[in-house]
């Protein structure tokens, strides 16, 4: 049981850590063109959002419902189940939750790539799922 908590400890400091990164380098990266959009979209899924997914799972023995989505990190869902050890915000800065073209991240729990946690994507610079600017955090045909 102290273990738990130590790990608990260790991974709400490096969230800290990387939230802080993120809020400084967010703005940067908002203004530059694409390739750096999907860059920091990259970076996000992969860091900031699953980091702060696997605090929360940790805390509460399950990942964010799909209804409660990655928004869930940055406020106390309200929406059914309602966490009851929900120990956030896992992300300081809510843009976090949205990708840097302003749409939400699409959250799927669980996961159809990885059934036993979650699949977390944006659809890219153009939008629309499917297509090879799409930014995943499971392996794609185009091998991102």
């Amino acid at each position: 049981m102290r273990k738990k908590g130590f790990i608990g400890i260790k991974m709400l400091i490096i969230v800290s850590i990387l939230n802080v990164l993120g809020t400084i380098n967010v703005p940067s990266f908002l203004d530059r063109g694409s390739k750096e959009k999907t860059v920091l979209a990259k970076t996000a899924i992969d860091t900031y959002l699953k980091t702060g997914l696997d605090l929360y799972e940790l805390d509460n023995g399950s990942y964010p419902s799909n209804d409660q989505g990655p928004s869930s990190l940055a406020k106390r869902p309200a929406v059914a189940p309602v966490p009851v050890d929900w120990r956030g915000p896992y992300v300081y800065n809510e843009e976090l939750t949205r990708d840097p073209w302003g749409k939400p991240y699409t959250y799927v729990f669980p996961g159809k790539h990885n059934p036993k946690s979650y699949d977390l994507s944006s659809n890219g610079p153009d939008g629309q799922p499917g297509n090879n600017d799409d930014i995943t955090n499971w392996k794609t045909e185009a091998g991102k």
